[in-house]
């Protein structure tokens, strides 16, 4: 078993249009002092999943099936007191995408982390604020700075905030929703070996969602790829990124090339189309309508999860395609939708 343990989870939104399963049967473990990343295009769920774990989902969003469960508690079934008094800030913390939004302008930010630190410890005041400043020095910020507002910190300075509000209490498991979404790439640089000292410091697990394939390459221990609310391919960030096994994966390693591999004057390999509305999700393989590989049978059958040789898991309906496909995948003209084939060549 691992750290946390989610299980056949499924969330749906209730919107005017019906509702939207937004998350579909998700199952996978997070293992203890790992880095877990879940990359997907934007939409495919990976906030959705992730403010599952603590129950942050918005008002009119529910876990609809399936368990998430941490130390014998199931996250899913789990009672508001519960999630507060046990789990939120103590066991699992959060850091959100946007630091300006998630931080209240009214308040300086040093308040914000010793209301915390006071919620859920007997700390007083003094001891809480001494607390404080010791984060503020683990993250790389004078701790002067606790007497400023969240809009006198630069975007990286209140990023680090966040990142010090969620270790406060020193959990178990850190979930990092997209820390650094709107940073220029030296500060991405710093915040991602920021979390990697974290981690080897305190031995925390960490859940790591981003939409760019470089930045979870080089943080992740392992890797999820979601589509359209489902994982498409988990496993070994190397098995994954070098040896991709889903027709999904082969697509978006295509679209985020390494440019040391890539030369200046190839022709850049998209996926056509869009991912499907989940209001009226298609039949069968949710990325067939996409997928220049996929039969009659994609897209009526859907796809059971599969584990291949390496301990990866994908969702396809031909793993044993997984190199033929690979192959193919790297030639622009396998993505192009016929009517356009003639204008495409490849580099």
């Amino acid at each position: 078993m691992g750290v946390v343990d989610i299980d056949g989870v499924s969330v749906e939104y209730a919107t005017d249009d019906g509702p939207v399963r937004a998350i579909d049967d998700v199952s996978f473990r997070i293992e203890e002092g790992e880095t877990l990343g879940i990359v997907g295009e934007s939409g495919c769920g990976k906030t959705t999943l992730t403010k599952a774990f603590l129950r942050l989902l918005d008002s009119n969003g529910e876990i609809s099936e399936g368990s998430i469960t941490y130390e014998g508690i199931d996250l899913a079934a789990a009672s508001e007191s519960t999630l507060r008094e046990k789990i939120r800030w103590k066991e699992i913390s959060y850091i959100p995408q946007n630091a300006m939004a998630a931080l209240d302008p009214v308040y300086t930010v040093g308040s914000q982390v010793v209301q915390v630190i006071k919620l859920h410890t007997d700390k007083s005041t003094a001891e809480a604020r001494e607390r404080c400043a010791e984060l503020f020095k683990r993250v790389d910020l004078d701790p002067n700075r606790m007497d400023d507002y969240p809009h006198e910190l630069s975007g990286g300075q209140r990023q680090r905030v966040t990142i010090a509000l969620s270790l406060a209490l020193s959990p178990s498991v850190i979930v990092a929703d997209e820390p650094t979404t709107g940073l220029d790439v030296i500060v991405q640089d710093q915040i991602c070996d920021l979390l990697e000292e974290i981690q080897e410091d305190i031995g925390c697990a960490i859940v790591f969602v981003t939409h760019d394939m470089g930045v979870v390459s080089n943080i992740s221990d392992r890797v999820a790829v979601m589509y359209a609310g489902r994982i498409a391919e988990i496993g070994r960030i190397e098995d994954v990124f070098e040896r991709s096994a889903h027709p999904y994966t082969i697509g978006l390693q295509n679209a985020f090339p390494r440019m040391e591999e890539y030369p200046s004057d190839s022709t850049l390999i998209e996926i056509p189309g869009s991912p499907p509305n989940l209001v009226e999700p298609p039949s069968g393989c949710r990325f067939a309508d996409r997928c220049p590989f996929a039969t009659d049978e994609c897209r009526s059958t859907d796809p059971e999860p599969v584990e291949l040789d390496d301990g990866r898991r994908i969702e396809c309906l031909y793993p044993d395609q997984r190199e033929e496909f690979r192959t193919n995948g790297s030639d622009p003209r396998t993505w192009v939708p016929e009517s356009q084939s003639s204008t495409v060549y490849a580099p």
